[in-house]
């Protein structure tokens, strides 16, 4: 009702002012947007109007001692604009309100909105112990340690780790993945790496070690069957999950080639499902434990609608100009996927996975020849195919699994990946799935359609520091200003220093700004797993 009060007056005075042509006009207008703004957050419930108290007890070893620190106190607030006030002569009062009680017997309240108090409070959750969580820092206020479970969010159990070059971003990944290995031995840790960050880590856990993209293949076009409890959750079938997989795979590699889908897509998804109809399986998952089809079969499809489509179109009323455009745009769509071929670029996404990811509890896929480089359309292209493979195995498993993933942004910038990813984050808590993302400053690749997709299903996000985070940015992660102020200028891990900061971000859970560290231990270990994988390269298993 004030409110609404104050806005009529205002209205009033705005008229007043826009008779006599005064200036105040512009200045009431304002006002009155800002008066309606804040209204109709309060009529939606979107902010609440607090009455806010802050007050400090200061102690000293004598008199003057106090006079001089309260002198200096207020000094600086009074250069914030803030007003000050002493509880002269209510030294009882003042006790109890600085006491652990907190009772306000003082009453030096002001109201203020809900958002502009949270501001004065950008971590007003001072710590969280999880008793099957790992260490993931301490507080970097209190000193307290925070110790989370990813397996335990409700919301998904995806972890986002964020930052610019040499913030500490893949050390502290690596510290994450060690501490879970040591806590549970029953979580099996998957590694995709594009440029090398993990080989260290993988070494000193005696991975089951793959080059890929050399004899060794992976199929795109992998299906397994899918068991009953995830089928009573998913609303879609895994069939037609599996198609949209595959198409947003090609629609990938048809942009990386230069020759994007466009029309031709239609020709490509009939192929595609004629492919998976030859080896049996059709949309009944009882069909799914047949043998997979492979991209030459794919082209083998796309020959025969070249010499005569209405054997492959199974007498569908076509025209003959129809039918015509069904031969041109199968002859073109088989001559682009010549790369797959025996002795082509991409020959070994043409045959059965031949990469054991249920057989060892620490896995890494070895993508490096495809990153590291300025085509990162490449690395997105192939990083794909692998974690589509890691997914359709993890459907038999039984444990928790973490999939981490270096330099993730490759995934959003490689065309046709949107909808990919965000199906498999998505559904990804219920395979007992936690995605690791590790991954850039966000300013880099924020604005890319499947940006969000990495923020708002990862319930964990830990980010490191990032000068360039804008305002737009900061809001989209929910960060207040303080909190945004700290990942800017958040301490970058350095030689002799021993430590980085963050900031942790958990949904329903707290904001916490971290003192990463590394246990006397871990380092020892890290130190052995760097010289470990200078000296020996890595294997290949």
């Amino acid at each position: 009702m004030r409110f609404e009060s104050a806005i009529k007056s205002l209205k009033v005075d705005h008229i007043e002012a826009q008779d006599r042509g005064s200036a105040k006009a512009t200045v009431t207008e304002r006002r009155i947007r800002d008066h309606e703004a804040v209204y109709t957050q309060l009529h939606e419930n979107a902010q609440r109007i607090l009455d806010v108290g802050v007050y400090l007890t200061i102690r000293g070893d004598s008199k003057e001692q106090v006079d001089t620190t309260v002198s200096s106190i207020r000094g600086e607030l009074q250069r914030q604009r803030l007003t000050t006030k002493t509880a002269a002569y209510r030294q009882g009062d003042s006790l109890v309100t600085g006491s652990p009680v907190a009772k306000d017997n003082l009453g030096q309240t002001t109201p203020m909105l809900g958002q502009a108090a949270g501001a004065l409070f950008p971590f007003a959750a001072t710590t969280t112990i999880e008793e099957s969580g790992v260490l993931y820092g301490y507080h970097a206020t209190t000193d307290a340690p925070v110790y989370l479970d990813r397996f335990l969010r409700e919301n998904g159990h995806n972890v986002l780790v964020a930052g610019e070059i040499g913030s500490g971003k893949s050390y502290d990944t690596k510290r994450l993945l060690l501490r879970r290995v040591a806590k549970d031995r029953d979580t099996a840790i998957v590694m995709i790496d594009p440029v090398g960050g993990f080989a260290s880590l993988a070494a000193g856990l005696d991975a089951e070690h793959y080059v890929i993209g050399g004899t060794r293949t992976v199929n795109p076009l992998e299906i397994r069957p899918t068991p009953d409890h995830l089928l009573e959750q998913e609303n879609v079938s895994p069939f037609v999950e599996r198609i949209s997989a595959v198409m947003a795979f090609f629609e990938s590699f048809f942009a990386f080639v230069g020759a994007p889908l466009g029309d031709r897509r239609q020709v490509l998804e009939r192929c595609v499902r004629e492919a998976y109809l030859q080896n049996g399986i059709t949309a009944d998952p009882m069909t799914h434990h047949h043998e997979s089809p492979v991209v030459g079969d794919v082209r083998a499809v796309l020959g025969d609608v070249a010499a005569n489509p209405t054997e492959v179109l199974n007498g569908d009323d076509y025209s003959d100009g129809e039918l015509d455009k069904w031969q041109s745009h199968a002859e073109d769509l088989r001559l682009n996927l010549e790369p797959f071929t025996p002795g082509g670029q991409f020959a070994f996404l043409n045959g059965q996975t031949e990469v054991d990811l249920t057989g060892s509890r620490v896995i890494y896929l070895d993508l490096k020849q495809f990153g590291g480089g300025s085509d990162e359309a490449l690395a997105g292209l192939v990083m794909q195919p692998m974690y589509d493979a890691v997914y359709e195995r993890l459907k038999a498993a039984t444990g928790n699994t973490i999939v981490a993933i270096d330099e993730a942004h490759y995934l959003v910038e490689s065309p046709g990946s949107v909808e990919w990813l965000k199906r498999t984050t998505r559904h990804s808590r219920h395979l007992n799935l936690s995605l690791h993302f590790v991954t850039q400053e966000l300013a880099d690749f924020y604005d890319t359609d499947g940006a969000e997709t990495f923020i708002n299903q990862s319930s964990i996000k830990l980010l490191h520091r990032q000068g360039n985070l804008t305002p737009e940015h900061a809001d989209a992660l929910g960060l207040t200003e303080p909190q945004a102020s700290f990942v800017r200028n958040a301490v970058v891990g350095k030689e002799g220093l021993g430590f980085s900061t963050a900031l942790l971000d958990v949904d329903e859970g707290g904001t916490y700004p971290l003192r990463v560290t590394a246990l006397p231990e871990e380092e020892t270990i890290i130190e052995a797993q760097k010289a470990s994988c200078d000296s020996n390269g890595g294997s290949d298993k």
